[in-house]
């Protein structure tokens, strides 16, 4: 092969200088080269200098960057490529006490978007905005959010948590044009169509920032948590754990390929005390009794006695809590809230109303037990006393009573003179009457497992006192002993101190949930009742006062509303006048099976429905079909 002369073999002698006397200068061209290069030589240090200095600050800052923070620089490449995107956990189902399903999960299709992903171009992200709102219009807010100059939430939006499957599968068509948008599949929660009872279901909704940091930054960002009802109640066993999953990402944010998996672990499943068939029954008869009596609003509650298990909890109006899971617009939610009718208040734990005559048996048990009367006290019982220029009415004159057919008959004059006194007879008095209403558990929370409670109110004279300015009159006695004036009690109140008469003297705190169980069904945790008093009153008056009860059945105002009925029932009416309106709220509380030897009830029930009139008419009816639903269940 023939060699460019210009290269040289290997070994080829490059040749030797020769004389060097041939290149020694003249003493002239030195005195020239002197003159001539001086301003050079002079410089040269200077600028050589500065080349030597520029090449170690070079050199050390390459080796800085190759060894010092090579590891550093791998992560951080590393933490550019590789994502953890975190598998929302499925949350425990709800059923009754049978296993049917009150609430379970349902796949959904999630739209999300992670703003510091999107592009940082100003026009890239307008161009993603407007394609994006084609197939899914967006809030305003969202809008200005991801078209803003900088982009500043580090969070995540979700713009929608139930996106139809035509349209997840137009968005999916594009999702790979859109860096920083995620549409995936997440569970939802289905909550079966339960009039009355979505408020103590409550439902789950995005998790707030005061949240986020409450829960010690143990959800993401972008986590769905129970808001109201049981699903906030029961938060941390419901819940469930997350998973997570590994993906490579390229510059643009979209998925190359899945790494590895930690699968979610299902939350555990919470059963309740309700029986669905009673349920569906009392959700029934008081919607019905709603339209009949032409009133907006009414609760009801059945609970066991010996327990405090709630079998059926109701409270109209209502809401559906698959609105909440599907995503309320801002102008839905705010619609709830100014509504007059308050549908997201329940009002079977937080509906606070003055009692009427459903406080009787109360009063009576204070009296019988502080020897105010005797199961045979007997005395007249005129339409009306006076004391000095004020009447108190009663409906009728019940001539000759005892407190058998006071409850029965409802005698206001009878319910006056045990709890303020009159004519002969020593009262009990304001503050032996309010300890004893305390005692049944007035004035303060049940314990009910459900957020918000209120605690009613029983007034007494130092509270009168230091806010109305005010001394304590008989009056205000008398207007206490038949639940009226400033006394508030709540359904779940009534409910549960019936059941201390019903059960012989235990008052329970009121629980929904029964059971705890794991994925494949065991059961996790038994939730055990829990007493909230004990030995409340003597058996022996407890048995009086269920025996007047039973007579307001059999004799009294409940005879026609029970009439034929084919087990025996226990209960008392109330008709409760209230601000300055004409109409009255209707009540009635019971109990059964009504057995003197032993008690012997399973169930209690309170009913109020808002403006309904008379209890005898408007209350006691609902119980009625309560009660029949409850004994078809537990007797088929």
């Amino acid at each position: 092969m023939k060699q460019d002369k210009n290269i040289f073999e290997p070994g080829t002698t490059l040749g030797a200088l020769g004389n060097t006397s041939e290149y020694e200068p003249s003493v002239a061209d030195t005195v020239k080269n002197v003159l001539e290069e001086e301003p050079q030589a002079r410089e040269f240090p200077l600028l050589g200098l500065i080349f030597v200095i520029g090449l170690m600050l070079l050199v050390g800052k390459s080796v800085q960057l190759q060894v010092a923070q090579n590891a550093r620089n791998r992560v951080l490449a590393e933490g550019n490529r590789i994502r953890a995107i975190e598998i929302p956990a499925p949350r425990g189902a709800i059923t009754d006490r049978r296993g049917a399903p009150l609430v379970r999960n349902v796949s959904s299709f999630v739209l999300e978007v992670f703003p510091t992903d999107l592009p940082r171009l100003l026009d890239d992200r307008r161009r993603i905005v407007a394609e994006l709102n084609q197939y899914f219009p967006l809030p305003a807010e969202v809008r200005a959010t991801l078209e803003a100059e900088r982009i500043t939430d580090a969070g995540v939006i979700t713009l929608s948590t139930d996106v139809e499957r035509e349209a997840a599968l137009m968005i999916e068509t594009k999702i790979r044009e859109w860096p920083g948008v995620r549409l995936a599949k997440n569970p939802r929660r289905l909550y079966e169509p339960l009039p009355g009872f979505g408020t103590a279901l409550g439902y789950t909704g995005k998790i707030t920032k005061e949240e986020f940091l409450k829960y010690n930054q143990e959800y993401a960002l972008n986590a769905f948590i129970g808001k109201t009802g049981l699903e906030k109640e029961y938060e941390q066993e419901l819940k469930g754990i997350a998973g997570r999953e590994q993906v490579e990402v390229d510059s643009r944010a979209r998925v190359q390929r899945h790494l590895a998996t930690i699968p979610a672990r299902l939350g555990n499943a919470l059963r309740l005390h309700l029986d669905l068939e009673v349920q569906k029954a009392a959700s029934t008869a008081l919607t019905e009794m709603l339209t009949t009596t032409g009133s907006k609003a009414g609760a009801a509650v059945a609970l066991d006695p010996r327990t405090g298990g709630v079998r059926a909890l109701v409270s109209f109006p209502s809401y559906d809590p698959n609105s909440f899971a599907a995503g309320l617009t801002s102008e839905q939610y705010q619609a709830l809230l100014n509504d007059q009718n308050e549908p997201l208040l329940n009002r079977a734990t937080s509906g606070q109303y003055e009692s009427g005559s459903a406080i009787k048996p109360f009063v009576f048990t204070a009296g019988l037990s502080e020897h105010v009367i005797t199961p045979q006290t007997r005395f007249d019982t005129p339409s009306e006393i006076r004391i000095g220029e004020w009447v108190f009415p009663d409906w009728k004159d019940h001539g000759m009573t005892d407190v058998r057919r006071a409850i029965a008959e409802s005698n206001n004059i009878f319910a006056f003179t045990v709890g303020g006194g009159w004519d002969k007879y020593q009262g009990l008095g304001p503050q032996r009457l309010t300890s004893w209403l305390k005692k049944f558990g007035f004035g303060e929370r049940t314990g009910i497992d459900l957020p918000y409670e209120q605690t009613g109110f029983v007034p007494t004279p130092e509270w009168k006192k230091r806010i109305k300015g005010e001394r304590w009159y008989i009056g205000d006695t008398y207007n206490l002993s038949i639940g009226q004036g400033d006394f508030l009690t709540t359904p779940i109140q009534m409910a549960s101190a019936i059941g201390a008469i019903a059960n012989g003297g235990t008052r329970y705190a009121p629980r929904l949930a029964d059971t705890l169980l794991g994925e494949d069904g065991s059961v996790k945790r038994q939730i055990a009742p829990e007493i909230a008093k004990k030995n409340i009153a003597d058996e022996q008056w407890l048995a009086i006062i269920r025996e007047g009860m039973r007579l307001t059945i059999t004799e009294g105002s409940g005879r026609a509303a029970f009439d034929g009925l084919s087990f025996p029932v226990a209960g008392k009416t109330g008709t409760a006048q209230h601000g300055n309106q004409e109409k009255t709220h209707a009540w009635f509380v019971g109990f059964a099976p009504y057995d003197p030897p032993t008690g012997g009830a399973e169930i209690v029930v309170a009913v109020i429905v808002e403006d309904g009139g008379e209890g005898h008419s408007a209350a006691a009816p609902v119980a009625r079909k309560i009660l029949e639903a409850w004994w078809h269940s537990e007797h088929p």
